[in-house]
């Protein structure tokens, strides 16, 4: 079947404590496939209590401003049902984003160690 324009093929791996999310290589996380990439994370976040995500960005090489809206929203979410959101192995340039925005005060980013 063949994918709508903005559905993401995403690799979840559900291990005792958390919900792993990673991305095909070279994935842009745009305006394009902002609603997909919300309900498929908002999906995963719904099916473990209290939801724990982590986001593997290693295979990300864009995101804009709607993926870090998207993020936030995420984020209150899992918070309000007592998880937690993880952020793991971004790139140096899309740490930069979160850094510049200060979002990084706020979600929980790791950079990728190289």
């Amino acid at each position: 079947m063949p994918l709508d324009a903005g559905e993401l093929k995403l690799e979840v791996v559900d291990d005792a404590h958390a919900t792993i999310i990673r991305f095909p290589p070279q994935t842009a996380l745009v305006e394009a496939n902002a609603e997909a990439f919300s309900q498929q994370l908002n999906t995963l976040a719904a099916q473990r209590q209290p939801p724990h995500l982590v986001i593997d960005l290693a295979n990300v090489s864009l995101l804009t401003s709607v993926i870090l809206a998207k993020l936030i929203t995420l984020n209150a979410k899992i918070r309000a049902a007592g998880g937690h959101l993880e952020l793991i192995h971004a790139a140096p340039a899309i740490y930069e984003v979160f850094h510049i925005t200060r979002l990084d005060t706020i979600l929980d980013v790791q950079v990728a160690s190289h």
